[in-house]
């Protein structure tokens, strides 16, 4: 009888199945940093066409400086659209009164003498363009905008690659999620989504302004204005120190702070003096009403990780962080809100993703916003800056440059 060894991999085998998982490896390799080399290379576009576009508006108002720039409140887009209010374009982020978009037809987006997608007319300066620049993409994720108040104004682009998107960060302006250019860069950016942006830079007095444009500004109450209750040091400039007793900030409803059935991101830096056993809200909607049984909440869990929670009648979703929110150090928390239940949502902590998980869409009126509550229980203790809400949801590059610009 024989017996037959089982026959095994030769050497020369083993050397074309290393080849070829090296093959692929540098295919994979080529692959992604192609997409990432266009994306930078759009990028770069961007940033060029930007400052040539700036410089063009500098020389027009160093030959005239009384120069009409355009009608105050337009968002001016370089998407082109047969509609002047870019009805074409319906996933653009919302925007409210007393903004409203502007596009120019297909036929003339593109001309310099005024009826372009640019209000003013180039065709007479020493700076001028054969054609206005467009986003390389230009559609209704990426394009350009051009918005003026009285004689100031204010140029974006959003970058698609991280590489670029420290631009966005570092360009001295609000929006950290927008290139922006221009002689006050203090100005609104409604066509980000933000609604209420409070950065809490009074360092005095009982209001905080609301800098998304949409004067959502919040009414201190019970603050004693100590070292632990009042204006303190923030995460960036001042910010906002609760007692864990009776501190609250709180914001009147509004059309602009509507968050039922849309998608939305919360966004809040915080300091915590303490860790605690017990639920500490930071940011909520709706928590008062006596006429509806809705409501929204934001802040920490009583294993101290972040939480999100949808209270609809009848019941309640939300999601529950696995990172511990320690006492002592800053924490960056971004909440990212779909209105369809077959998207996730998501919670980033310091710029990395926590959690994710399905949950209601929710459905509440667009109550008052507070920072902590007005009560004893349930009272955050601690400092809190940079507060944000979006009309839209963030994607993980967004709420990575939103963590590094609290850290730049």
């Amino acid at each position: 009888m024989k017996f037959f060894k089982p026959k095994g991999f030769t050497i020369i085998e083993i050397l074309i199945v290393l080849f070829v998982i090296s093959v692929l490896a540098v295919i994979l390799f080529f692959a992604f940093n192609t997409t990432d080399i266009i994306k930078r290379t759009r990028d770069a576009k961007r940033l060029n066409d930007l400052q040539a576009i700036n410089s063009a508006i500098q020389a027009l108002l160093n030959q005239n400086p009384e120069i009409n720039l355009g009608t105050d409140n337009l968002v001016y887009l370089s998407l082109p659209d047969s509609n002047p209010n870019c009805s074409s374009y319906p996933n653009l982020p919302p925007i409210f009164s007393p903004f409203s978009y502007r596009c120019a037809s297909t036929s003339t987006f593109r001309k310099t003498d005024g009826n372009g997608w640019l209000p003013l007319n180039f065709s007479s300066s020493l700076f001028s363009f054969s054609s206005l620049p467009i986003d390389p993409l230009n559609n209704g994720d990426y394009f350009y905008v051009y918005f003026k108040q009285g004689n100031k104004y204010k140029l974006t682009a959003r970058m698609e690659s991280e590489a670029f998107g420290y631009q966005m960060i570092n360009d001295g302006g609000i929006e950290p999620l927008l290139y922006e250019l221009g002689n006050d860069l203090s100005l609104p950016t409604p066509q980000s989504g933000l609604v209420l942006y409070l950065p809490f830079e009074e360092g005095t007095g009982t209001i905080t302004y609301d800098l998304s444009g949409y004067n959502n500004n919040g009414t201190l109450y019970n603050f004693n204005f100590t070292t632990s209750s009042g204006w303190v040091k923030g995460k960036i400039g001042w910010g906002l120190a609760f007692d864990g007793v009776d501190d609250y900030v709180s914001v009147a409803t509004s059309t602009t702070l509507d968050l039922r059935n849309k998608d939305f991101s919360v966004i809040y830096w915080i300091y915590r003096f303490s860790t605690t056993s017990n639920y500490q809200r930071v940011f909520s909607q709706n928590e008062e009403s006596s006429t509806d049984c809705t409501n929204l909440n934001f802040g920490i869990s009583n294993s101290d990780t972040a939480y999100f929670d949808i209270y609809n009648c009848g019941g309640t979703t939300g999601l529950r962080g696995t990172i511990f929110l320690n006492k002592n150090q800053w924490w960056n928390l971004v909440f990212v809100n779909n209105k369809s239940t077959s998207i996730n949502d998501y919670v980033f902590v310091n710029g990395k993703l926590d959690i994710n998980g399905y949950r209601d869409p929710y459905q509440g009126p667009p109550g008052d916003i507070k920072l902590s509550v007005p009560w004893t229980a349930y009272q955050f203790y601690g400092v809190i800056d940079e507060v944000r809400v979006y009309l839209r949801s963030l994607n993980n590059l967004e709420a990575k440059l939103i963590y590094l610009y609290g850290i730049k």
